[in-house]
């Protein structure tokens, strides 16, 4: 939903600058409602002044290992 608020989980996450993958940057895990009312979450960071990046989860790395 545009303009809907972030809701801060109060975690972080280190991401690699997409063009400098050497620089790490701090990225802050928020939620956020989507339009059918689901919670999605998406890392986010300040990557240079007035440069953000925004990052979601791998769907592959979030499924469930079987043994």
């Amino acid at each position: 939903m545009v303009g809907a608020p972030w809701i801060s989980l109060h975690q972080w996450i280190v991401v690699s600058h997409p063009a400098h993958p050497r620089q790490r940057h701090r990225a802050d895990i928020y939620q956020v409602r989507g339009p059918n009312e689901s919670l999605v979450a998406f890392a986010a960071a300040e990557l240079s002044n007035g440069v953000w990046g925004f990052y979601v989860p791998d769907p592959v790395r979030e499924k469930p290992h079987r043994s």
